[in-house]
């Protein structure tokens, strides 16, 4: 072998190792590694998100919004907007924008908490029904009526009614030997607490029955549809504009339905 054969050689090797080698390239804003045939992306290593921190009012929301929003650092264009999206009337959710990796960070989470579950129907024994009445709505006429009208109906197994559909007739004692029979009004106006307590609750139209098992029972049924939700999620964003008035103005806080 002569020694341009021999140099030759040598040069077609280097290339080949060349080629074989591991080579990192970016492409795109990506990083690549290239190891022969083989191409991977290499991921960097991802900086953990913050934990979500709860609240149980609007209250300590717009406080530690106004305390920390100038510190929200995430690597996107605008790094100090708050997006206060509220999803429900008992909860409302803070996030950032996307990173370069189309994370989200969410940042803040507040909850209502029910003093009752409402599931829109609920059936109550006679004195819980007062108690209730008296403790989870708003007074106001509606409330007013049905406790009058429930401090005069029977809680007697004897409690006869009349109900067509629309309208419903009960027997109320007079005395202790009179008795009526009182119509009950279908539809009733209340507001119980069903959303948070900075705004003001929905009024909304319940329909009432009242029934006689082993004791005398009052059905409260929610009858406007779900309206009422869309009115307390109204109520919040109003309230949350007010108090985030300054930040929204600058751009910095962003609020929707």
């Amino acid at each position: 072998m002569n020694e341009v054969s021999i140099i030759k050689d040598a040069i077609e090797k280097v290339e080949e190792l060349t080629n074989n080698a591991v080579q990192f390239r970016e492409i795109d804003g990506h990083n690549y590694l290239f190891d022969g045939c083989t191409c991977r992306e290499i991921h960097p290593d991802f900086t953990p998100l913050p934990k979500t921190y709860e609240f149980l009012s609007l209250d300590g929301l717009v406080k530690i919004i106004r305390k920390e929003h100038a510190n929200i650092t995430m690597a996107c264009e605008t790094p100090d907007v708050l997006y206060i999206n509220v999803t429900s009337p008992t909860s409302v959710s803070v996030s950032t924008c996307v990173d370069g990796y189309n994370r989200r960070a969410y940042l803040y989470h507040s909850s209502y908490e029910f003093p009752r579950k409402w599931i829109g129907t609920n059936w109550f024994e006679h004195e819980e029904a007062m108690i209730i009445l008296r403790s989870q709505f708003i007074q106001n006429e509606g409330t007013e009526y049905l406790l009058d009208f429930l401090s005069r109906v029977s809680d007697e197994n004897s409690v006869q009614s009349d109900d067509n559909g629309m309208t419903q007739t009960v027997q109320v004692k007079k005395g202790i030997a009179l008795a009526a029979r009182e119509p009950v009004k279908p539809i009733v106006n209340l507001r119980p607490y069903r959303t948070f307590l900075e705004v003001e609750q929905p009024e909304s139209a319940f329909l009432i029955r009242v029934r006689s098992r082993e004791t005398l029972e009052v059905g409260i049924i929610e009858a406007d549809g779900g309206m009422w939700k869309i009115e307390a999620r109204r109520s919040i964003a109003a309230y949350l504009e007010k108090e985030l008035k300054e930040l929204i103005d600058s751009g910095n806080v962003v609020v929707s339905l």
